[in-house]
């Protein structure tokens, strides 16, 4: 059932949208006394130098409605979102535990799952990336998870509305690309770019007003 819970407000830094969002689909994952609470998740969404340098000293950008929508999905589906990340994770584990058990020092980490429940306890959500690129009036999103086999790279899920793009380390959810050739993909492969916002001035913007990433 969706939840009616107000969507979060990202605010731009010069180079970021950024806020955060509790989301109680998400309680009781990863390890730990905190899990037991909704987590707070930061979402964060990078802006593109083409769109800094067309902005005006005292402007900033916007998010595209597809954007406001997706943020608005993500809390709103956020039981849907959840589930349909963990059944794709739960898919792709066995090839996981075979690349790392070997590597592992603790193979109790990575134990056999019946079911994609077991995730549970292995993995947390820690941010959702929200992309620019977009497909039928809704924007990609990346969910970043931390993981009980590595955590230094974490575990990471391209998504685009209720639907799993691709699954691998945590570089998964943030890379635009990935989103990008699915979007392409799913348009029939005509080469015809995806949608991604652009503002039309020619105006600088400050030196500092660049992306981090």
């Amino acid at each position: 059932m969706p939840r009616r819970t107000r969507p979060p407000k990202l605010e731009f830094d010069g180079a970021y949208f950024s806020g955060s969002a509790t989301l109680p689909a998400w309680a009781g994952f990863g390890a730990g006394e905190r899990s037991r609470r909704a987590p707070k998740v930061m979402i964060e969404s990078e802006v593109a130098f083409d769109v800094l340098d067309a902005l005006g000293e005292d402007e900033d950008p916007e998010l595209s409605p597809a954007q406001l929508e997706t943020l608005d999905e993500l809390v709103r589906d956020q039981d849907v979102i959840r589930d349909a990340a963990l059944g794709a994770v739960f898919e792709q584990y066995p090839d996981l535990r075979d690349r790392y058990l070997p590597h592992l020092e603790d193979p109790g980490s990575m134990p056999e799952l019946g079911d994609a429940k077991g995730l549970r306890r292995l993995v947390g959500l820690k941010s959702i990336c929200l992309h620019r690129v977009e497909l039928s009036d809704r924007a990609y999103f990346g969910l970043i998870l931390s993981c009980t086999w590595d955590g230094e790279h974490d575990l990471g899920v391209m998504m685009h509305g209720t639907r799993v793009v691709d699954v691998g380390g945590g570089d998964t959810a943030v890379l635009a690309w990935i989103a990008e050739r699915d979007a392409r993909k799913q348009k029939g492969a005509t080469g015809k770019r995806p949608s991604s916002r652009r503002k039309a001035s020619k105006k600088k913007a400050p030196a500092g007003k660049r992306s981090r990433r």
